[in-house]
């Protein structure tokens, strides 16, 4: 994992990767803690229940299936946006290299002019 990410970032990739398998909250503990990312214990429970639910449809609530040691998957909301950040930074990267080749072909056009002239003008 990159640390370039955030937590927010991290979190939404980690719980994506998992996405099939689902996670317990355990594993995310674990995955906080390899990461060095440190946030209050309240903090924790709070973000894992703000992106997680319990794969068990028959839970009554989250905190049960916690308690029971349930695995939890990315809920919907989640992914898309994460999926929606992806998106933006393919972008952003598509639209670097774009900005790239266009300065290229703008020197060459102006090389290849400059040499058109003076070609002309010593001719």
């Amino acid at each position: 994992m990159s640390r370039s990410l955030n937590l927010y970032e991290a979190v939404l990739q980690w719980g994506y990767d998992n996405i099939d398998a689902g996670v317990t909250y355990s594993d995310y503990e674990k995955f906080l803690s390899d990461n060095d990312f440190s946030l209050a214990q309240p903090r924790y429970a709070e973000m894992f229940f703000e992106f997680f639910r319990p794969m068990e449809r028959n839970s009554n609530s989250p905190n049960d299936a916690l308690s029971r040691g349930e695995r939890f998957h990315l809920q919907a909301e989640a992914a898309f946006k994460h999926l929606e950040r992806v998106e933006l930074q393919e972008a952003r990267e598509g639209a670097r290299k774009a900005i790239w080749i266009a300065a290229i072909s703008m020197s060459l056009t102006s090389i290849i002019g400059v040499a058109q002239i003076v070609i002309a003008w010593t001719s």
